[in-house]
Parts: C-alpha cells; structure tokens; sequence
C-alpha cells in the first residue's frame, strides 16, 4: 500500500475534520462552532492519503517549551493524529510521524512534543514522558484549611467575568504563569476554541482574583451533577486555573471549595505538587483521580536541547543516544556551562572510548525536564551504562521542583 504524506490543500479542510471526528468516534460539529484552533497554521497540517482518500491526518503547532533554568525553547506540538478505522495498522500512523518530525527539523525547532489519547503508542517513535498529569477531587465540606492558611490575611476578591473581558485578560496571566518548567505557549487561536469553545451541556463560570485592583489570577470551571432526595450532589469540574502567585491559586481553591450546593470539586491538570495538598486540614482529602502520562517529549536536536537548559549539578557526561530508527549519536555534556556537543566524545577524531551512558531517545525526552531519573529506566532496557554513569546523571539532569503541564492542546 503506497502512502502518501502531504500538506492539505485548502479545499481538503472540510475531509482533515471529518477524518478526525471518524477516529475519535466525535459527533459531526454545528457549523456556528468556532474553528480558530482547527485553522490556526493550516500550512503544518499534514495529510496521509491512498489511492487519492484522506485515511490519516496529524498537525504541527509552532509552540515553545519551558526548560529547567526558565528558557522557551521552540517545539513542534503535535495533535489532530487520527488514522480511519478502515486503514488500522497498515504504516499510515508511521509515515505521518516521519512527516511531522522531518517538519520540525525543517524549522529548527529542537523537539517534538504532544499529549496522547493512548498511553503505549509513542514510546516506539522516541517520546519520554517528561511530565504526570493528575486529576484530583476535593470533597467541599471536607476542604478545610489550616489554621495558618485560614488565617492569614489576604486583601484579594474574586469577581465573575464575561467572555470579552476573560478574551482580554487571561492571556496575559496565563503567560505570567510560563515560569513553571514544563508549561507550553497558548497562541492566540488556541482561546477560542480550546478553553472557551470547551464542548459541555454544563453551565460555564468565569471568574477572576484581583489584588488592590490588579488582575493576577483566574479560573473557569463547569457545574454538573444533580439533586437527590432534596440533596444537592453538584459538581464542579476546574477547566483552567491559573495564578503565578500561590497565595491567590490558594484564593481561588477557596473560592471554588466554597461554592454552595456543590459536594465536591474536581481538576484535571494539577501539578503533583499542588499547594493545595498540604494547605487542607485533612490532606487525605485531596485524593488523586489519577495519575497518567502527561507532556511527551520526543528530542530532534539533542545538543540544541541539553544546551538550552540549566543544571545544579557541575559533572561531565559523555553520552550517546540511540533513536527509534536505530541511529547511534554521541554527545558531550558540561553541566556547569549548560554545554552540549555532539560527535567523538572526545577530542581525537573518533571516539576512542565508549560513552559513559547509552539511553533511548525516549528515556532522554523523559529525564530532560527533571520528572524522572535515569535510574528508573535502567530495567526496562532503555539505559546501558555503569552505575557510576547513571548515578552522574542522576544528578545532572534533577531538578528542584517537579515539572507540570497545566493545560491542555
């Protein structure tokens, strides 16, 4: 079977769209639904064709990565990766992956990244899992806080907002917000669609924190469930919330755990090291839903990479790393100058020696942002090395603080 992989043509939108809701088994769209996101950077919107029929798509956004030390490096974000229920396990899903990084090498960006439907697929095309994703439930009238969080005086309100002026000011707070290792950029035809064109039959809140009248927090949740009995069992589900400062993410909690005729509030995209947690009285309230894969990290430049970001450590590992097509590359590393190079791990034109520490493409797209360590990838097979070796890096590659993608794309 001849696969084609090509950039679709303008008059092909309608058939990239209904390829994606045939995959994803979506109900057709009502044409009023708002296509900023579907249309935004159709020039990376790529289509797999056979025999001149559309039977997989997948899309690249232009998106920038935080890394340890605070850089934003540039990354193809991948989505929209749907192959037709009549052409399953036949290489459309292999040949649209090599289109879609073969793109961004073309652009320079120096990794790939996605969010996945499907927890065992992108192993085998070289993304680490770099990030958790966590969704937590908080029952309302078990949420109290500490008496020191309880107390502690705080001069800011929470108000309600309506879409124009929620388009105007959450942007901006969400960009404050970009400090956290693991956050990804939100183009401006992300907002529309994604968060508020967020397909629910439930009521849709929108509020925001103000301190001495400055806007510096957000959140926009739904409110489900029903009564029973005379009992109300609402719930509210957390879209987004955002607030660079964790006095007023706590502000908003409180908020949201305080809203009468609601037993309990639930979030999706929760860093696993929430203040949340250790803010309630009874912190076994704070019960994890879940805990799966969250940021996929595929690196395209290694050098590019390891460079952009910083490290605690001061060590030198030479290292090699073998990708999902089976190439072999060898790099040098200096963590105290965040210095990466690639070629002979040392200066005498070949190699000459054997790399300190051999890991898979995936397992370095997983410890790149500091999430997991090296060591934790040493069964599975995808670390070859002494344990001196994966010790070092260990400790090159943590960080202090746990990485988070809070959003969705």
């Amino acid at each position: 079977m001849d696969i084609e992989v090509r950039v679709i043509r303008d008059d092909e939108f309608e058939a990239f769209e209904r390829l994606d809701r045939r995959a994803f088994q979506f109900a057709p769209e009502e044409p009023e639904v708002e296509e900023s996101w579907a249309r935004g950077e159709l020039d990376r919107a790529f289509a797999a064709l056979v025999d001149g029929e559309i039977v997989g798509i997948g899309r690249n956004y232009s998106f920038d990565l935080t890394v340890p030390g605070g850089a934003r490096v540039r990354t193809g974000a991948v989505s929209w990766i749907g192959v037709s229920p009549t052409h399953r396990r036949r290489g459309v899903l292999t040949a649209m992956m090599a289109a879609l990084a073969a793109d961004s090498r073309d652009r320079g960006e120096s990794a790939s990244i996605l969010t996945a439907s499907e927890g065992s697929i992108y192993r085998r095309f070289g993304y680490g899992t770099a990030t958790d994703r966590v969704g937590v439930t908080i029952e309302s009238a078990r949420s109290a806080f500490v008496t020191t969080v309880a107390t502690r005086s705080h001069a800011g309100r929470v108000r309600f907002v309506e879409i124009d002026e929620a388009t105007a000011m959450f942007p901006a707070i969400y960009e404050q917000t970009r400090g956290r290792v693991g956050s990804v950029s939100r183009p401006e035809f992300w907002w529309p669609t994604v968060l508020f064109g967020y397909p629910s039959k439930d009521p849709r809140f929108m509020v925001v924190h103000e301190t001495a009248g400055k806007v510096d927090g957000y959140a926009v949740y739904l409110v489900g469930g029903t009564w029973s009995g005379g009992v109300s069992d609402r719930t509210i589900e957390v879209l987004d919330l955002q607030a660079p400062d964790p006095a007023v993410h706590l502000a908003l909690w409180r908020f949201l755990l305080d809203i009468d005729l609601v037993a309990r509030v639930s979030a999706g995209h929760v860093a696993i090291d929430d203040p949340l947690r250790w803010a309630l009285a009874d912190p076994r309230r704070f019960r994890i839903a879940y805990r799966n894969d969250g940021l996929h990290i595929r690196p395209l430049d290694v050098a590019a990479l390891c460079s952009a970001r910083t490290y605690v450590a001061s060590d030198v590992l030479r290292f090699a790393v073998d990708d999902a097509q089976g190439h072999r590359s060898e790099f040098e590393l200096d963590a105290a100058t965040s210095t990466c190079v690639p070629g002979p791990c040392d200066s005498r034109g070949s190699s000459g020696r054997e790399p300190d520490l051999v890991v898979a493409d995936h397992v370095l797209g997983a410890v790149l942002l500091g999430a997991r360590s090296v060591t934790e990838f040493v069964a599975s097979g995808g670390v070859t090395g002494t344990a001196e070796a994966v010790s070092r890096a260990d400790r090159i590659f943590a960080t202090p603080t746990a990485p988070a993608l809070l959003t969705s794309f």
